[in-house]
């Protein structure tokens, strides 16, 4: 939402592009041809190769983001293991090779990207971290530090987590 969706929108309000959501799984390829560019995000299903291959066979541009890395994803959570499941990592792979952009946010992930052949940048988080270095604690000096998810009351991901946090909060 944060470093697709809203930005679209905006281009679109501002008059510079058309810009139509949707999911992958409602989509025919037919419909593929109304556009000029594609922008997947984090597509990692066998099923979304074909949308892929039409566009690449069509050529219509793909954008693919990726933000997280499947490759090391932990294994020890439901969601890991989803992840790295290797047709997954296969059509990950696909996605970054056969894309005509790909953005990446970890060094890790673009060193990745670039050897299975893509010609991938690395952008920065959506998040603006000067705003950690700048702000003014109110009472102490203690930092505060929040897991904000969005996966649910159910999210066993925080567990990667765990060791740092337990080191920080022991350590200071």
């Amino acid at each position: 939402i944060i470093g697709i969706i809203k930005p679209l929108l905006e281009l679109q309000k501002r008059g510079l592009i058309n810009f139509k959501l949707r999911y992958t799984w409602l989509i025919r390829n037919v419909e593929l041809l109304k556009f000029d560019v594609v922008v997947f995000s984090r597509n990692c299903k066998i099923t979304d190769l074909e949308l892929l291959k039409f566009c690449n066979s069509n050529k219509i541009k793909v954008i693919y983001d990726i933000d997280d890395n499947f490759f090391r994803i932990p294994l020890d959570t439901p969601i890991g293991r989803y992840h790295r499941n290797p047709i997954a990592l296969y059509v990950v792979n696909c996605f970054l090779k056969y894309s005509n952009a790909v953005r990446v946010y970890t060094k890790v992930l673009e060193n990745h990207a670039v050897s299975v052949g893509s010609n991938v940048p690395r952008y920065n988080s959506y998040f603006d971290f000067s705003l950690i270095s700048t702000r003014q604690r109110k009472h102490d000096n203690k930092i505060k530090i929040v897991y904000a998810t969005s996966r649910g009351l159910n999210d066993k991901l925080g567990v990667v987590f765990s060791a740092a946090l337990t080191r920080i909060l022991n350590d200071f």
